[in-house]
């Protein structure tokens, strides 16, 4: 069972405001309210809670901030003499002081079962900055990608090795032509690893992969059918990086980046080019775009399945009839990738659309805390 937010409650945010939040029970959650209100900081609250970042946390000015989740009650209480942390996790309490070197050993979220990731797309209005960020994420994406070549020569070689003992008929189909059930395997496999050339990945057996209108004899000497249940074996171990960037490549591409089209390789992970194929340079790509490769990327490619998704502002820089694909594109991936949760905080009706069921808007929430 992965970590489910149920509630937030925080006591003298910034001194002075006070938060009882009911988290809605859909899987994602849009957080509004005007500026100044906290937003930001209630997601880095909940990033650096899940993290067990007790450092970070202590920076933020608070008093109490409790999250009741799916898994038990945490309390964390924040003075000038340091942090304690109450923790009613799985019916156990137990009762931490961090160290002031953060050097503490216990921990009170399990990593395997509670994990979460913070986007501030905010940062990308600092062109240095974004360019840095997507250039780290082209080189993290060549380094996997190389990575999976290296693992997927077996499947290369299994695939090549196929159509080999294959005969190709451009004419009429002979006497000894395939089954209708085997041919119809052969031609999904097509279909199946047609990413994995697409994307650079299987160099040897992609003039087969990429043939159309076979007429495909067999050689007796081989059991077609064991071969091809050991193809489909082991392109499986294999499936879900592939989907990973189909689906990433599909996103963008269904943008329509403005005269710039996306190309997926080993030798460079991601780049653009333009409508006569010369490179355009990352830095070139708008502050729009540069955000929409940003979020997707490591919405696809960082985050694990069961984790808390947190994006702070994703609208930023992004054209209206972008914002309003928004919840509807992280909904997609949420599927492909099993999220547990995904909490967006924005300042755009746009991006909300008509999901204001799901909506929290921290103006109507907000108490001023009296003082003493």
């Amino acid at each position: 069972m992965f970590l489910r937010i149920e509630k937030i409650t925080v006591k003298n945010l910034f001194g002075f405001l006070n938060y009882d939040i009911e988290l809605p029970e859909s899987d994602h959650v849009v957080i509004t309210g005007p500026n100044g209100y906290g937003k930001t900081m209630l997601l880095k609250l909940i990033h650096n809670a899940i993290s067990n970042n007790y450092k970070e946390l202590s920076k933020i000015s608070f008093d109490t901030f409790e999250l009741k989740t799916n898994l038990g009650l945490v309390r964390y209480f924040n003075s000038e003499s340091g942090m304690q942390i109450e923790s009613f996790l799985n019916d156990t309490k137990k009762i931490i002081i961090p160290s002031t070197q953060n050097l503490s050993e216990e921990k009170v979220f399990d990593y395997r079962k509670a994990f979460s990731i913070l986007i501030h797309s905010v940062h990308l209005n600092d062109e240095t900055e974004a360019y840095s960020i997507i250039t780290k994420q082209r080189a993290f994406l060549e380094d996997k990608m190389k990575f999976a070549l290296s693992k997927l020569h077996k499947l290369d070689q299994l695939v090549y090795d196929l159509f080999s003992c294959i005969s190709i008929e451009s004419h009429e189909v002979q006497n000894n032509a395939l089954p209708y059930m085997q041919k119809e395997r052969i031609v999904g496999l097509q279909d199946l690893l047609a990413p994995y050339t697409r994307f650079g990945l299987l160099p040897k057996s992609s003039k087969y992969l990429e043939l159309n209108d076979l007429n495909l004899v067999s050689d007796y000497t081989i059991n077609l059918s064991d071969k091809l249940d050991e193809i489909f074996y082991e392109e499986s171990l294999h499936e879900d990086f592939v989907g990973r960037l189909s689906e990433f490549s599909k996103l963008i591409e269904k943008k329509k980046f403005s005269f710039k089209t996306i190309a997926v390789n080993p030798e460079y992970g991601f780049a653009f080019f333009n409508h006569v194929g010369a490179n355009i340079p990352l830095e070139k790509l708008s502050s729009g775009e540069k955000n929409q490769v940003s979020i997707f990327f490591d919405l696809i490619f960082k985050a694990e399945n069961g984790a808390i998704i947190l994006i702070d502002e994703p609208e930023v820089s992004l054209h209206i009839s972008w914002q309003k694909d928004l919840l509807n594109e992280f909904s997609q991936i949420s599927k492909f990738n099993h999220y547990s949760q995904l909490i967006v905080t924005t300042h755009s009706p746009d991006v909300i659309g008509d999901e204001w069921e799901s909506s929290i808007d921290l103006f109507d929430k907000h108490v001023i805390a009296k003082s003493n």
